[in-house]
């Protein structure tokens, strides 16, 4: 924490003794993160002006300096909000007395649609409900709770959610870095000045698998809205050139998934389009091809799209608790965008693809983050042994099939020769590598993996306890308010 904060934390602990004015809480001269915090007046509309403006501005500054952090705001949330609103005066930054703002409207909005980055959690109450009969005090805690909601969800973009050794035995690193002050109120700023579109862009993983992801669980989440598809019989298998009333209830399913034109959902005859339709599912959940509706492909046709969106939801999280800044000796191995990063100390970063052949049966988890023991290999087979216990084993594409492994990197000698230069084994110092268990593939529809670890169970389990998953119940308790101009 940085000088500016830390006194700003050690006045809140004496707040209710002796609230400090707005000259009190300002920072001390020299400090050169604490200007991105301050946020300029001109952000929102001028309230102080006429006395209910006063009286929000008042009851934000009785609320911020004469209690301690409400329950779901962590304490250098709360010391940033402080600082935050002590710079405007105590200006709020979404609402007026009779209402929520233009700006605050929006944000709520953009916070509220389903599948917003696949975050649960921001949008619970941070200030508690409001006074009754008191419009200046409802107004002021609105504010704060959007507010802090904003902050909890950028913070949550930067890391994640869900602390990974929680949910992952193969984490056996430290915890994702949190985001730093400085940089958080950076973000704010950006949320007055741009949207909250402009500060996601910045806090996003960076992998190319990340976007694509993300815009499939929207439809998922509205999906589940819509109501399920008539259920399909278990007694039969579903094979080409069948006539059967259980077949309509298939067209609808696979129009549902996509895989099916919506225009094909009427007919009882098992065509070909259906067919094809079939086969294309199979693919995209590593089924066996073969065209007809069996146990297997029954079962994964029955999950419910709220089933699959916490898949979703499960791989942008994992996403999230990568590295953004990774330190020296670190290398990334990202199935989901095919790549092999490594980061050598005072040295360009180096990236290569990385392949993956069909069929892989190694025994990965969906992530795995573990410091690197020893390495051993050439140009054409490099393996990374862990101190866990797994390894990693890359190989040139020519080597692949006699080294048994599906993870193909074609220009290993590259990486082989940059550990070199680096000072040999001793370079590479952790690696993390993540195999999602859902993907947008090239024609924008998901594929899924199965997971044999539990990794992905657990990991929903703990996204789906958040909070719901549609954008009604994320948002209950927001604060939402009419809008007002």
């Amino acid at each position: 924490m940085n000088r500016g904060l830390a006194a700003l934390a050690l006045l809140a602990a004496f707040a209710c003794r002796d609230r400090p004015s707005a000259r009190s809480a300002t920072p001390p001269a020299g400090d050169s993160a604490e200007p991105a915090a301050t946020v300029p007046t001109s952000a929102a509309a001028d309230t102080t002006g006429d006395s209910t403006g006063r009286a929000v501005a008042s009851a934000l500054e009785e609320l911020l300096w004469n209690q301690s952090a409400p329950r779901g705001v962590i304490p250098t949330h709360w010391a940033l909000m402080q600082h935050l609103y002590d710079g405007r005066h105590y200006q709020p930054l979404w609402t007026a007395d009779t209402g929520s703002t233009a700006r605050g409207r929006a944000l709520l909005d953009s916070l509220c649609q389903p599948g917003r980055e696949g975050l649960g959690a921001a949008l619970s109450a941070t200030a508690g409900p409001a006074p009754r009969g008191d419009a200046a005090s409802a107004a002021a805690r609105r504010d704060l709770e959007l507010a802090g909601a904003l902050l909890r969800h950028l913070d949550a973009l930067a890391h994640g959610e869900v602390a990974p050794g929680r949910v992952s035995r193969a984490w056996r690193v430290g915890p994702p870095r949190a985001l730093g002050d400085s940089a958080l109120a950076s973000a704010v700023r950006l949320v007055l000045r741009g949207g909250l579109a402009a500060a996601e862009a910045g806090l996003r993983p960076n992998t190319a698998a990340y976007g694509p992801l993300a815009a499939r669980l929207g439809p998922l989440l509205r999906a589940d809205t819509t109501g399920e598809s008539p259920a399909l019989p278990d007694s039969v298998t579903l094979r080409p050139g069948m006539r059967d009333s259980a077949v309509l209830a298939l067209r609808r399913r696979l129009a549902g998934t996509g895989d099916l034109a919506a225009a094909r959902t009427t007919g009882t005859l098992y065509d070909a389009a259906v067919t094809r339709a079939v086969r294309r599912f199979q693919r995209r959940h590593r089924l066996a091809v073969d065209g007809s509706v069996g146990r297997a492909t029954r079962a994964a046709l029955a999950e419910s799209p709220r089933s699959r969106a916490l898949t979703v939801m499960a791989n942008l999280e994992r996403y999230r608790w990568l590295p953004s800044r990774p330190d020296a000796g670190t290398l990334i191995a990202d199935l989901g965008d095919g790549s092999l990063t490594f980061y050598p100390a005072g040295a360009d970063v180096l990236r290569l693809a990385l392949q993956v052949t069909e069929p892989c049966r190694i025994a990965l988890p969906p992530v795995l983050a573990d410091s690197i023991a020893t390495i051993t290999g050439d140009s054409s087979r490099l393996v990374f042994h862990l101190r866990g216990g797994d390894s990693l084993d890359l190989a040139a594409p020519a080597a692949a099939p006699r080294a048994g492994t599906c993870l193909v990197v074609p220009e290993l000698g590259r990486l082989v020769r940059a550990l070199s230069s680096a000072g040999g084994a001793a370079a590479a110092r952790v690696t993390y590598v993540v195999w999602p268990t859902a993907l947008a593939g090239p024609d924008s529809l998901l594929v899924f993996r199965a997971d044999s670890t539990g990794t992905d169970s657990r990991l929903r389990t703990a996204l789906a306890a958040l909070g719901d998953t549609s954008a009604a119940s994320a948002c209950r308790g927001a604060g939402a308010a009419p809008a007002t101009d």
